[in-house]
């Protein structure tokens, strides 16, 4: 994802999240979520630390006149995100994503719900180029 904040433009990587690649079943899907989770909202980064690739990664809120979502749990509340274990250790609110991820795999939401959903580091891995 890219934010911009005036003329900077900077890549970031959701903390703790990692939904389907655009190239994956129900990738346009998850992005088109996030697009909605932000459109017409103020966001608010919070920004955790560098990934190995150079991006923030940070966990992203977006606020509106009718209140404040944490876009990152909401990903994984809809099942459009996994939980990505490995890579949250760092982010604040680790554990509301993690729950917001069981409920949506008991609920069998979004890939959740997908027979032979496979985990975007795991689809990554076998489509190496």
């Amino acid at each position: 994802m890219r934010i911009t904040n005036g003329r900077n433009t900077e890549r970031i990587r959701l903390c703790g999240i990692d939904a389907p690649e655009k190239a994956q079943e129900r990738g346009k899907e998850a992005r088109d979520h996030l697009v909605e989770l932000v459109r017409d909202r103020t966001i608010r980064p919070y920004f955790v630390e560098r990934d190995k690739y150079g991006r923030q990664v940070a966990e992203l809120f977006a606020i509106d006149e009718t209140g404040e979502v944490f876009v990152n749990e909401e990903m994984a509340r809809s099942g459009l995100a996994w939980h990505y274990a490995r890579y949250s250790g760092n982010c604040p609110n680790r554990d509301a994503i993690a729950a917001a991820s069981e409920l949506a795999i008991a609920q069998r939401a979004g890939v959740h719900g997908d027979a032979g959903a496979i985990a975007p580091w795991e689809w990554r891995r076998q489509n190496k180029r």
